[in-house]
């Protein structure tokens, strides 16, 4: 099973418990400019149908920071919402900024857990040290 279609099946199986929310966080970069180009016939440039040109272009970063979980969310426990950090993987390991952002949200009372799987999500999670 691919790492988007773990992702998927966990985001499933947490939304059946009323005291999770859980959300995809996207991560990564984009350029945006003052003006755009859309370029439809191929051109000298070498650029193709459908390509654009970015003109005086920023660099944008979206999600909540470099190594931040790949889900995340809210957990509710005796009325109290506690932040939710869920790394997704299939046979890979975290990378040392995914591990360090684990460790900082649980360090700061948060729940954080890496799952293959979405049996090991809602173990860890809804199942986990406070006990839903």
């Amino acid at each position: 099973m691919s790492e988007t279609t773990i992702q998927r099946e966990i985001m499933l199986a947490l939304g059946r418990h009323p005291n999770v929310r859980i959300w995809r966080n996207n991560t990564g970069n984009a350029v945006a400019g003052a003006r755009y180009i859309r370029i439809d016939k191929p051109t000298t440039v070498t650029l193709q149908a459908g390509d654009w040109i970015v003109k005086h272009g920023s660099r944008i970063q979206y999600g909540l920071c470099i190594g931040s979980s790949d889900l995340i969310g809210l957990r509710v426990i005796n009325g109290v919402a506690q932040f939710l950090a869920c790394e997704v993987k299939d046979k890979g390991k975290a990378t040392p900024e995914q591990e360090n952002f684990l460790k900082v949200v649980r360090s700061l009372g948060g729940c954080s857990v890496l799952a293959r799987s979405p049996e090991e999500a809602v173990s860890q999670i809804v199942c986990g040290e406070l006990g839903l």
